[in-house]
C-alpha cells in the first residue's frame, strides 16, 4: 500500500507540476514580451520628448538658423550668432541628468554631441549611419531605431529632421541610448515578477490533488491579475477571497499584491525618498491643472530647494547628504497630508502642489512648512544638523499651460536663493 500509495503522490504530483511549469513559462514570456513592448515604448517616447524639447530649447535661447562654418580647418556649429560648438553645457547637462546622448548633424555629419569613442574624444566630424541619412535627412521623417550602429556600439534611438526658419532641412537630432543599456533596464524591471512567478509555481506544486480544481482557478486568476499588470495595469485587483485564504494559495495571492504595490511604487516613487517621482508628479501636477480648469478651481505651486546641501556631501558624505534628503522628504510629505502632494522635482528640489487653495492660505501653510524645517534636527555620527530651504511660490494660472506657472514659481525660488536664501517668494512679497 505504501508503494502505492508513493506512485499515486507521484503520479499527481506529476499531474499538477507540469501545466503549472507551462504556466509559469507562458506567464514569464507573455510579461517579457509585454513589458518589454512598453518599455520601449517609453524610452520611445522619452527621447522623442527629450530630442523635440531639445529643439525647442535652442531656439529659445539661440535665435537665428543653424550653420557650419569651417576655420582653420576645424569646424565651428552656429545657431544664429552663437557658436554652440564653443558651448555645449546643456547638452552635457543632458547626458548627466537623463543618461541620453543627443548629436546634432549637420547634413550627416555630426556638429555638436555627447557621444565620446573609446579614446575619451568627442566624435565630431563623424558621419550618420547610411541608413539613417536616407530615412531622417534625405526622407526628412523622424525614425526610431531599436538598434543602429554609432561608432563601435548598438543604439536605441530616435532621430528628427532640424529646420531653419526657411523651411530647409539641414540635419537631424539624435537622442539615444545604448541597446544594452536598455535591455539591462528592461530585464532588471522584470526581475520582481520573474520571482514572483517562480515562487507561485514552487508553492502551488505542493497543493494536494484534493484541491486540483480549486487550485486551477486560483492559478488562472492569478494569471490574469499577472497578466494585466504586465500589460501596465497597475490598478488591477486580485480577487478577495484569495487574499482572505489562510493557506499557501492566500499567501501567493498577498505576495503578488505586494509585489504589484511594490512595482507600482518603483514606477511612481523617488527609491530614496519615497515621494513622487517627477514623472508622476507632473501626471498628478497636470490632472489638478486639468480638473480646476473644468471645475473652475484654484491650486498653488512651490518649487522648494535646500539651502547649501552641496555642503553637507562636502563635509560629511553622500551618505550623510541621502539623509538629509530622506529627512526633509519625510517632513515635507507629513506637511502636505490633506492638502496635496510632494514631489521629489531633481537633485535637493522639491515640488509642492497645494489643492484648492489661494495663494495667501498656501503661503500661510508654507510658513509653517518652513518653521517645522528650520526647527527640525537630524543626528549624523553623533551631530545634530539642520538646514534651511527657500521657497519659490505662485497661484497657478489656468489660462496657461502649468508649465508657465512652474517656471513662475522657479523664477521666484531663483530670486531667494539669490536674495539670501532660507525664505518664502511669491507673488506677495514681489508685489
Amino acid at each position: 500500500m505504501g508503494k502505492k500509495k508513493s506512485k499515486l503522490n507521484a503520479k499527481l504530483l506529476q499531474i499538477t507540476v507540469v501545466p503549472l511549469i507551462l504556466t509559469g513559462i507562458v506567464i514569464l514570456l507573455s510579461t517579457y514580451i509585454t513589458f518589454s513592448r512598453t518599455m520601449e515604448k517609453e524610452v520611445q517616447r522619452g527621447l522623442s520628448s527629450l530630442a523635440i524639447t531639445t529643439l525647442h530649447a535652442y531656439d529659445r535661447l539661440y535665435p537665428g538658423d543653424y550653420a557650419l562654418v569651417e576655420r582653420n580647418g576645424e569646424f565651428a556649429f552656429f545657431k544664429g550668432l552663437y557658436n554652440l560648438t564653443d558651448d555645449d553645457n546643456y547638452l552635457q547637462e543632458i547626458k548627466r541628468d537623463a543618461d541620453i546622448d543627443i548629436t546634432f548633424f549637420y547634413g550627416d555629419m555630426r556638429a555638436l554631441t555627447t557621444l565620446k569613442p573609446m579614446d575619451g574624444q568627442k566624435m565630431i566630424g563623424t558621419f550618420a549611419h547610411p541608413r539613417v541619412v536616407e530615412d531622417v535627412f534625405k526622407g526628412q521623417k523622424a525614425m526610431f531605431y531599436r538598434r543602429v550602429l554609432v561608432g563601435t556600439q548598438n543604439y536605441f534611438a530616435y532621430y528628427s529632421p532640424v529646420y531653419n526658419g526657411d523651411g530647409t532641412c539641414i540635419g537631424m537630432i539624435f537622442a539615444g541610448k545604448p541597446s544594452d543599456v536598455v535591455q539591462k533596464e528592461i530585464w532588471k524591471a522584470m526581475a520582481p515578477t520573474i520571482g514572483v512567478v517562480l515562487v507561485m509555481t514552487a508553492l502551488s506544486c505542493m497543493i494536494c490533488s484534493n484541491f486540483t480544481k480549486e487550485l486551477v482557478m486560483i492559478i488562472s486568476r492569478i494569471r490574469k491579475f499577472l497578466y494585466e499588470i504586465s500589460q501596465g495595469n497597475m490598478k488591477a485587483e486580485l480577487d478577495g477571497r484569495i487574499l482572505q485564504r489562510k493557506d499557501e494559495l492566500g499567501e501567493m495571492g498577498r505576495f503578488t499584491a505586494h509585489v504589484q504595490r511594490s512595482l507600482r511604487e518603483m514606477i511612481e516613487r523617488d527609491m530614496l525618498t519615497k515621494l513622487y517621482n517627477r514623472r508622476i508628479g507632473e501626471l498628478k501636477m497636470r490632472q489638478v491643472y486639468e480638473d480646476a480648469k473644468v471645475e473652475g478651481g484654484e491650486f498653488c505651486i512651490a518649487i522648494a530647494d535646500i539651502d547649501f546641501f552641496k555642503l553637507f556631501n562636502d563635509t560629511y558624505g553622500h551618505d550623510c547628504g541621502d539623509l538629509v534628503l530622506k529627512e526633509v522628504a519625510a517632513v515635507l510629505a507629513n506637511a502636505m497630508i490633506g492638502k496635496g502632494f510632494a514631489v521629489r522635482w531633481g537633485g535637493e528640489e522639491f515640488l509642492l502642489v497645494f489643492e484648492h487653495m489661494r495663494l495667501e492660505q498656501a503661503v500661510e501653510h508654507l510658513q509653517n512648512l518652513k518653521e517645522k524645517i528650520l526647527s527640525y534636527e537630524m543626528e549624523y555620527n553623533e551631530e545634530i544638523l539642520r538646514v534651511t530651504m527657500t521657497y519659490g511660490i505662485v497661484q497657478a494660472d489656468c489660462g496657461q499651460v502649468i508649465e508657465a506657472s512652474v517656471k513662475a514659481a522657479d523664477e521666484l525660488l531663483y530670486y531667494g536663493k539669490t536674495h539670501g536664501r532660507d525664505q518664502i517668494v511669491s507673488t506677495l512679497t514681489q508685489s
